[in-house]
C-alpha cells in the first residue's frame, strides 16, 4: 500500500513538469521518491513471512526477498527499450507501474501471512513454543533485539562490521566504474559500457543466479554455509581481477559484484533467522542493519578522501584506494566465515529470560 501511494505522489510533478508546473509540483518528487523506497523495502520484508511455510527452503525464500529489491536493477533498462519500442511517453510508463503496482498489493493483500498464521508456523517449523508476549513497543523490541545480539556479540560484530565494508566497497566500485574503465582502457566509451554492465549482471544475477544457487543449497542440505562459502570466493576472485587491464576480466568483475549483491542479503537473512527466529527476525536485523550503516559511512569517507588526496594524473588515486578496500572486505569476510564455520549458528532461535517465563506459563497451561 505504502509503495502504490508513493507512485501515486509520483504521477505529480510528471504531469507538473508535462503540462508546464514544474516550477510548483518538482518539490513533490522527492516526497515520492521516499515513499517508494520505504513501501519498497517493506513489501521485500514481507515476503519473509513466508519462510516459516517453507522451512526446507528458507534459503529460496530469503532469496525471493532479495530479488525483489536488486532484481529492479534492470527496470531502467527495461522501461527505456519499452519506451523506445513502443513510442510511449515516460509518464504513461509510470501509469502503467502504478497499475501493476496496485494489483500486487490486492495479490499481496490475500496471500501474506496473518501475524498469527505467521507465529503459529513459525512455532511449528523451529519445534518450540513462541513466547506469548510480544514486543509491542518500540523501546521494548530494540532492548530484546539488543539482548540477543548480545548473546553472541564478536559474531555479530563482524557480521555488521563486513556488511558495512561490503555496501561501501560496492556503491564507490558503481559510482567509479566510468572513471575505472577510462583508466583501464583509456576510452570513455569503455567506461559507459563498463558501467551498464552492473545493473544488467545484478538483474541476472538477482533474478536467476542466486534463486537457483538457493535452491542448490537448500537441497543439497548445505544451508546457509554454502552461501558464506560462495561470497568468500566471489570476494577474492573481485579482489584478485579488480584493476586487470582486460575486458573479460572486468565483465568477471561485474558479475561477481552483481552476485554478491544478491548473496550477501540473502545470506544475512538467514544468519538473522537462525538467532532471532519467528519473533525477533525485524527488530534484529533492523538493529544490525542501522549499527552497518557506521563502518558503511566511515568506510566511504575513508575511500573518497584517499582518492582526492592521491594525484589524479595517473591512474593509481582511482586503482590503489579500490584495491586496498577490497583487499580489506575480503579480509573481514574471512574472518567473519572461519568464526561461523567453528561455532556454527544456533539451532534454535536465541530465548531471552523473558521468553522462559513465557514458555514456563505456556507449558503450565497445555498440562492442565
Amino acid at each position: 500500500g505504502i509503495l502504490a501511494v508513493g507512485f501515486a505522489i509520483l504521477q505529480v510533478p510528471l504531469l507538473g513538469a508535462q503540462f508546464g508546473h514544474d516550477d510548483q509540483t518538482h518539490r513533490w518528487l522527492i516526497v515520492a521518491l521516499i515513499i517508494m523506497e520505504l513501501g519498497s523495502l517493506l513489501t521485500s520484508a514481507s515476503m519473509l513471512s513466508i519462510v516459516w511455510h517453507f522451512p526446507d527452503f528458507k534459503s529460496v525464500v530469503t532469496a525471493c526477498s532479495t530479488m525483489t529489491i536488486f532484481g529492479t536493477a534492470c527496470f531502467p533498462i527495461i522501461l527505456q527499450a519499452l519506451m523506445r519500442a513502443s513510442g510511449l511517453s515516460f509518464s504513461s510508463v509510470m501509469w502503467g507501474r502504478l497499475v501493476l503496482v496496485v494489483l500486487a498489493c490486492v495479490c499481496c493483500r490475500y496471500t501474506i501471512p496473518t501475524m498469527e498464521e505467521y507465529r503459529a508456523q513459525g512455532a511449528k517449523a523451529i519445534g518450540m513454543p513462541l513466547p506469548h508476549a510480544e514486543d509491542t513497543t518500540f523501546c521494548q523490541a530494540l532492548r530484546n533485539a539488543h539482548l540477543v545480539a548480545l548473546q553472541h556479540w564478536p559474531m555479530h560484530v563482524l557480521a555488521i562490521v563486513f556488511t558495512g565494508t561490503s555496501m561501501a566497497c560496492g556503491s564507490v566500485y558503481a559510482g567509479s566504474l566510468v572513471e575505472l574503465g577510462e583508466v583501464l582502457f583509456g576510452s570513455a566509451a569503455a567506461g559507459e559500457a563498463l558501467a551498464s554492465s552492473l545493473p544488467i549482471t545484478a538483474a541476472i544475477s538477482a533474478w536467476i543466479v542466486v534463486p537457483l544457487f538457493a535452491y542448490a543449497s537448500d537441497y543439497l542440505k548445505a544451508g546457509s554455509m554454502g552461501m558464506l562459502a560462495a561470497t568468500v570466493a566471489l570476494s577474492v576472485l573481485s579482489s584478485f581481477f579488480l584493476t586487470a587491464t582486460t575486458w573479460l576480466a572486468q565483465v568477471f568483475v561485474a558479475v561477481c559484484q552483481g552476485m554478491s549483491n544478491g548473496l550477501v542479503p540473502t545470506y544475512f537473512s538467514r544468519y538473522y533467522l537462525a538467532f532471532a527466529g519467528p519473533a525477533r527476525l525485524g527488530s534484529l536485523a533492523g538493529l544490525c542493519g542501522t549499527y552497518s550503516a557506521l563502518p558503511c559511512f566511515v568506510s566511504q569517507i575513508g575511500i573518497y578522501s584517499w582518492m582526492s588526496a592521491l594525484p589524479s594524473t595517473g591512474p593509481e588515486h582511482l586503482i590503489l584506494p579500490l584495491e586496498v578496500a577490497y583487499v580489506a572486505k575480503t579480509s573481514i569476510l574471512a574472518v567473519f566465515g572461519s568464526y561461523v564455520a567453528i561455532m556454527g549458528l544456533p539451532e534454535k532461535p536465541v530465548v531471552l529470560a523473558g521468553d522462559k517465563d513465557d514458555l514456563d506459563l505456556l507449558a503450565d497451561a497445555r498440562r492442565s
